[in-house]
């Protein structure tokens, strides 16, 4: 090996960083007894010669060296991303620029290491939504208990109505007899207008009745089950009250009663869950 120059490196193993980057510096001595200009570069020397495009030559690669002058070099590494994991090696070469042949000298060799590139994490497995609750035994629940209270309530009201509506007429009256048709024709249409006005109340209770249990139980979006029920309810009220008026059995007083209570459920509760079907299936596309 020529000795016309002395090339020393600071440190032989360069630290990268978290980039990839990194340096080594050289210092490089004239020993041939006169001065001299010199020229390095950068070379991939060893095992495992590092990529030439990861490596940059020093900025001012020529330079004019006294006798026994000495002149610090850097070299710069750029490792890319994803580079294969090894321990690369590479070296600075220096030369006369008169004699290169004849006047050049190696530096010991450097070396980096590229770590094994950190395995990417495996993205987690998509988690199936929770299961949504069905919901039918709160809308059911909601509609009884709000046509119920709105029902029985209005109900009361207008009895207590009819009651006095119905009263005994004056004994002071001259004409008792027409003074009993007047109050037997208000009666009528009062008693009329508290039907229908109760029917309001069992509508407008039930559908209110569903909104309200479905929100104080958790559930989402209460009102997409609360409007499909208020639209179905007064239909399918109308198609069982015609379906039950086409029916002819005598009951008992007691069974009449049940059978009624159990007709004024059904009229609440059927809509109900119709209601929530619709939402469920609009939303999960199942019942």
């Amino acid at each position: 090996m020529s000795s016309a120059f002395g090339i020393l490196p600071a440190i032989t193993s360069v630290e990268l960083d978290a980039a990839g980057n990194g340096s080594a510096s050289f210092t490089v001595t004239n020993q041939l007894g006169r001065p001299v200009r010199v020229r390095v570069d950068v070379t991939p020397a060893g095992g495992v010669p590092a990529p030439a495009a990861w490596l940059t030559r020093p900025a001012e690669p020529e330079r004019d060296l006294a006798t026994d002058g000495s002149e610090q070099f850097k070299v710069l590494v750029t490792v890319p991303a994803k580079s294969a994991a090894a321990t690369y090696t590479f070296r600075l070469d220096a030369v006369s620029t008169e004699l290169p042949d004849e006047e050049w000298a190696h530096s010991p060799e450097v070396h980096f290491v590229v770590p094994e590139t950190a395995p990417e994490p495996e993205p987690e497995p998509d988690k199936p939504p929770p299961p949504m609750p069905k919901g039918y035994i709160e809308s059911a629940a909601g509609a009884l208990l709000g046509g119920f209270a709105a029902g029985l309530g209005v109900g009361a009201i207008g009895v207590v109505a009819l009651v006095l509506a119905s009263g005994l007429p004056s004994a002071s009256s001259g004409d008792v007899l027409k003074d009993i048709f007047d109050r037997l024709g208000t009666v009528l249409l009062l008693a009329f207008l508290v039907v229908i006005v109760v029917a309001l109340a069992v509508w407008i209770g039930a559908v209110s009745g569903i909104f309200l249990f479905l929100r104080s139980r958790g559930f989402s979006e209460p009102g997409r089950t609360a409007l499909p029920a208020a639209v179905v309810l007064p239909i399918w009220a109308v198609l069982l009250l015609f379906l039950i008026s086409k029916v002819n059995i005598d009951l008992p007083g007691i069974v009449s009663l049940i059978a009624l209570l159990l007709i004024a459920a059904l009229v609440v509760v059927v809509p109900a869950l119709v209601g929530r079907a619709i939402f469920r299936f609009r939303t999960t596309g199942a019942l």
